[in-house]
């Protein structure tokens, strides 16, 4: 997927009040899974994180169309923190003058504050399931700053897939573990009847003052009439690396300056630099496989993500004997575009940059306000052999420049046409990943829930339906419901085996033609 406006374009800015228009092409290679958006507004992104403004993407294609799976309930699962500032709006000293004393680190940065986990924007809800039944989740870590150890009461978990990317057969896991920004597949096939906790464990993430708590997410109740669900045995073919020989390999180093003793405040940092918006890092030849041994020289843990270009890890060194939350990452054929970097350790990843796919990204630090502290760079990908013909780009778009185009987003090759307003509560930029809510019952993103069309009528924009971006509030996946902008949006890729749709060939406008089977909205108990 290009990187380049009109689509995943995270140089641009939109102006409060305005909007712009996104146009993806979905390849017919494109990976089915879960992928998502969220701003981009370099320095601010953590706070617009956890303001809500995210959702899940759901691209759909050959794994769909497994039988099991095909017959499966399947739920979408966010999970994001909502920060709560204590009533007293104090700052503590130390966070101003850290060298007065020890920083408390109970969220960062450090204010009286309380830090909330919701899941689809709701706190600790009921999802419920009859003893036997099998349901596939898709559960993306929206956290700005939180990792999550998954881990379900009494049930094993069958991952079917990584960060969009199936797997050729289902891995049977007791615990997964999210990075933010990291999307995970799986089956869960309910047990005998009762209530079972869905939690993050408590898990170190190199912060001062030990692991983060055990986090409560959801309850699973199992209840009703017993069933005995198919379970699959085989899914679908993954990608595979091209055979290529590794044409550079390079060191990126990690680090970071929590003192505040260097009169630079709060750092972070990627090879000894903060970002630039008028600076290339990486520069890179379309077509080549590359390695990059990614160091981390500071305390924190550090999820590298690479826009645009997924990989796959080839080596990790240092992980801490007994510590079984790396188990997946010395397994064959998994598809990363987010690994995290452990304290004071290393890896190496191998990734291919497709020819066809050039222009400028970026690579980062995904805990959100690290990135927003300088740990971010961007990387350059050239066409095939110009490197080679010495040609090399102009920097990219100062910061500050505000786009006010206003649209929706136009037909996709390779799926169907798909209509995606995009209103902006404050200034930021729409970040695509590609290969990428008492106790109450969970409720889930909608398609098309700002219209509420259905079939070929679906996809209209927000200017032609007045009503619609109040809708698009009732019902976004956000952990702040004013802010809710977010959506579920689905682009199917077509399968190999189905017959053509007579509705994609109707209209030359954006429309949502194919027929999936019912998915439940925001609003509507599971």
């Amino acid at each position: 997927m290009s990187p380049e406006d009109p689509a995943d374009n995270v140089f641009l800015q939109i102006g409060p009040l305005n909007d712009h228009q996104y146009s993806y092409d979905i390849p017919k290679d494109q990976p089915a899974g879960l992928y998502w958006y969220h701003p981009h507004f370099h320095t601010a992104t953590a706070h617009q994180g956890w303001n809500g403004l995210s959702g899940a993407i759901i691209v759909e294609g050959d794994i769909d169309a497994v039988p099991e799976i095909a017959a499966m309930r399947e739920r979408t699962i966010v999970i994001n923190e909502l920060w709560i500032a204590d009533d007293s709006g104090e700052v503590p000293f130390t966070v101003v003058a850290p060298i007065a004393g020890d920083v408390p680190f109970a969220s960062f940065p450090s204010v009286p504050s309380s830090m909330y986990y919701t899941v689809n924007g709701q706190l600790i809800p009921d999802i419920t399931m009859q003893p036997g039944e099998a349901q596939r989740f898709r559960v993306l870590n929206a956290c700005p700053h939180r990792s999550i150890w998954l881990h379900v009461e009494g049930h094993s978990l069958e991952q079917i897939g990584t960060d969009g990317t199936p797997y050729a057969a289902p891995r049977t896991r007791q615990h997964i573990f999210l990075a933010s920004a990291n999307r995970v597949e799986f089956i869960i096939k309910a047990g005998e009847p009762g209530r079972y906790r869905i939690y993050a464990e408590a898990y170190d993430q190199g912060h001062p003052g030990g692991p983060r708590p055990y986090l409560p997410l959801a309850t699973l109740v199992v209840r009703g009439k017993p069933t005995d669900t198919p379970m699959p045995k085989t899914l679908v073919e993954p990608p595979r690396m091209p055979n290529l020989p590794v044409s550079r390999r390079r060191v990126l180093v990690f680090s970071g300056d929590i003192s505040g003793r260097t009169g630079m405040g709060i750092q972070f940092l990627i090879d000894g630099k903060e970002m630039n918006m008028d600076r290339i890092d990486q520069e890179i030849e379309g077509g080549t496989v590359e390695e990059w041994t990614i160091v981390n020289e500071d305390v924190f843990q550090h999820p590298l993500h690479i826009h645009i270009n997924p990989f796959q890890v080839v080596d990790v060194q240092g992980i801490p004997t007994g510590d079984t939350s790396w188990a997946a990452a010395y397994e064959p054929d998994i598809w990363w575009d987010t690994f995290r970097l452990p304290p004071y350790r290393r890896y190496t990843l191998r990734t291919y940059f497709r020819p066809d796919v050039t222009g400028k990204s970026v690579y980062h630090c995904h805990i959100l306000p690290h990135e927003d502290r300088g740990m971010m760079g961007i990387l350059l990908v050239d066409p095939q052999g110009s490197i080679r013909r010495g040609r090399r780009e102009a920097a990219p778009p100062a910061a500050g420049r505000i786009h006010r185009r206003s649209g929706v987003c136009r037909r996709s090759r390779g799926g169907r046409a798909r209509r995606c307003p995009v209103a902006a509560a404050q200034r930021g930029s729409l970040c695509l990943h590609p290969a990428a809510s008492g106790q109450s019952e969970l409720v889930e993103p909608h398609l098309d829930s700002a219209t509420g069309a259905q079939g070929c009528n679906a996809g209209s924009t927000a200017s032609q339906h007045p009503g619609a971006l109040d809708s698009l509030r009732r019902t976004g996946v956000s952990a702040v419901p004013r802010l809710g902008l977010g959506r579920d949006q689905r682009f199917l890729v077509p399968r190999r085996s189905a017959a053509p749709s007579a509705c994609a060939g109707a209209t030359g406008r954006s429309a949502y033609c194919s027929q999936p089977k019912p998915h439940e909205g925001v609003g509507q108990p599971l």
